[in-house]
């Protein structure tokens, strides 16, 4: 479904929510156990597309959810579901474009307290 959207997105050239269509391409392939590296690379997608867009919503999203230090599935770290990972390399870096993208914000900031309390949750620093 996240493809036809995709490709009708191309085909009608509205792409004004291809960067939203690829983070939840990204959440898909997560949930369906692929490789994280797949995962990643829709979040990465969406993020470019954000920045040529200049759409800093879809930038803090697509941000967030690479960051998520949740992100890496069970079946791929063979952790049970949801349990944090140690964070990678990759999660560190996205850490630090989520807070600069967050940073261009002036309004809106309980959604980085919700990230944050998320955050806390999967590092099992708040129960």
């Amino acid at each position: 479904m996240i493809d036809d959207a995709l490709e009708r997105s191309e085909r009608t050239e509205e792409r004004w929510c291809v960067a939203e269509l690829l983070r939840i391409k990204g959440d898909l392939a997560r949930l369906e156990g692929a490789a994280i590296r797949i995962a990643e690379d829709h979040y990465l997608q969406a993020l470019e597309w954000a920045r040529r867009q200049e759409a800093l919503s879809w930038k803090l999203r697509a941000a967030t959810s690479l960051a998520d230090p949740c992100h890496q599935t069970a079946a791929a770290r063979g952790h049970e579901p949801r349990r944090p990972v140690p964070p990678n390399g990759r999660t560190a870096v996205a850490a630090v474009l989520l807070s600069s993208v967050y940073d261009r914000f002036d309004e809106g900031f309980e959604t980085i307290w919700r990230a944050l309390s998320h955050d806390a949750v999967c590092q099992g620093t708040v129960n």
